[in-house]
């Protein structure tokens, strides 16, 4: 290898940490990558400050590629003074230059922070008040305003960010590249009633306005606030666990609707697309079987059994206690819902059948990954184990069970999934239903 090659490498900050030991040279280059995102708590700043320390203590040389600006979905976040604080900090240890991951192009929402954030790529060391005003100074007569807007929700996030940190820590993801799974608790941190009170700086604005120019610009901040609006509003029904199907996916495509009316660049469609489709589950055309069918929950009862008990403890019986148990969607696989080191998941659901009215009763699981054993009403029914000697596709393929003979006819059924998985994601993770043949 030549004396003049050099080696770079990503280190994000969720799995990959500096070498305290071992020593590096100037010809590794080490991009540093934070996926804690903004508002930080102090501890959490303190801890990557000690990473990036590490890192130069190395004897590498260091760029910066955050990940954060990938995050904040459509909502209207305005954190760009901690941003100035961090860049000026990695620069303070000899960085060679910044990379930004993305970024979310939601221009509408967002818009000041981008600003500031290319500003300060641009012109290191620069005053980010000073570039904020410049933001603001396009808004001319209702520059004022403007400003107090924009503040309004820079300090929302800083007096909120134990409560919007706890959030994060609790989602299926945590930390890492935790906005594309934003759209799952967007209502929690900007809830519709919050965001709502954005509404009376950009009307003061709006009646301020002195030039058509002006006047186009508020009321494109104004697209991205109604618009943050309804995407909070249709993220609280998602996750209410009430709601219908029907009603999420009325919702939804109103929704995508409306953004389709958005003027260009308010938010990036595809961006937001991706985001929803990440956490928002609904049954599509073409995932259930044609003809007479019921429908069965998304949301099924689940308990990991490390040590593979549970049919010993009769995990199975109508009659045995749950209380313990957590809930799980069946439209997706178990790693995007916290599920971690598992290798026998138990699900349970209940359902009623109506009087007979076909010969069979057939369970259909949408797709299970990769095994599993089926109960009804307490009696075994059926098994499937993966064999990628016959089938190496098995695992996204629906699987039909006949359960017949166990289903109780005009009463309730209780339907219970032993799944076991021995590599990459599992868990029951395409929509089930009845088929009555």
């Amino acid at each position: 290898m030549s004396e003049n090659a050099g080696i770079s490498l990503l280190a994000y900050q969720s799995y990959f940490y500096a070498p305290r030991e071992i020593k590096l040279n100037s010809r590794f280059f080490v991009g540093l990558v934070p996926d804690i995102p903004f508002p930080r708590l102090p501890e959490y700043t303190a801890w990557l400050r000690e990473e990036y320390r590490a890192w130069q203590e190395s004897g590498a040389q260091m760029f910066f590629r955050p990940n954060y600006f990938y995050g904040g979905y459509c909502m209207p976040e305005v954190w760009y003074d901690q941003f100035a604080d961090e860049l000026n900090y990695v620069r303070s240890l000899g960085c060679i230059g910044v990379v930004i991951d993305g970024p979310g192009r939601m221009w509408a929402a967002r818009g000041l922070d981008l600003y500031v954030m290319a500003r300060l790529c641009a012109e290191p060391g620069g005053d980010p008040e000073k570039m904020a005003a410049e933001y603001y100074d396009a808004f001319g007569s209702a520059s004022g305003e403007i400003r107090a807007y924009f503040e309004y929700w820079k300090r929302y996030l800083r007096e909120n960010a134990v409560r919007i940190n706890r959030i994060y820590e609790t989602s299926a993801r945590r930390w890492y590249f935790h906005g594309f799974h934003y759209a799952a608790y967007a209502h929690r941190i900007f809830p519709v009633a919050e965001l709502e009170k954005g509404r009376r700086f950009l009307e003061r604005a709006a009646a301020l306005a002195d030039t058509p120019g002006v006047t186009e610009r508020i009321a494109f901040l104004r697209h991205g606030l109604e618009y943050a609006i309804a995407s909070s509003a249709c993220a609280a029904l998602f996750a209410d666990g009430k709601s219908s199907s029907e009603q999420k996916r009325a919702a939804w495509n109103a929704l995508r609707k409306k953004r389709a009316a958005l003027p260009e660049h308010a938010v990036d469609p595809a961006y937001l697309d991706k985001i929803e489709k990440n956490v928002w589950k609904l049954p599509v055309a073409g995932t259930l079987p044609p003809g007479d069918t019921q429908a069965l929950p998304e949301k099924w009862l689940v308990c990991a059994d490390p040590g593979d008990r549970g049919e010993q403890a009769g995990y199975f019986r109508n009659d045995f206690d749950t209380r313990n148990w957590k809930s799980a969607s069946t439209w997706l696989n178990l790693e995007p819902q916290g599920f971690q080191n598992y290798r026998h998941m138990w699900y349970r659901t209940n359902c009623h059948i109506a009087e007979k009215s076909s010969d069979k009763v057939i369970l259909y699981l949408g797709a299970v990954d990769e095994s599993c054993r089926i109960w009804v009403n307490g009696q075994f029914c059926a098994e499937l184990v993966f064999d990628p000697l016959k089938d190496q596709d098995s695992w996204k393929k629906p699987f039909e069970a006949d359960i017949t003979k166990h289903v109780r006819f005009n009463g309730d059924n209780r339907i219970v999934v032993k799944l076991t998985n021995c590599k990459g994601a599992g868990g029951i993770w395409k929509p089930c239903c009845l088929i009555f043949r």
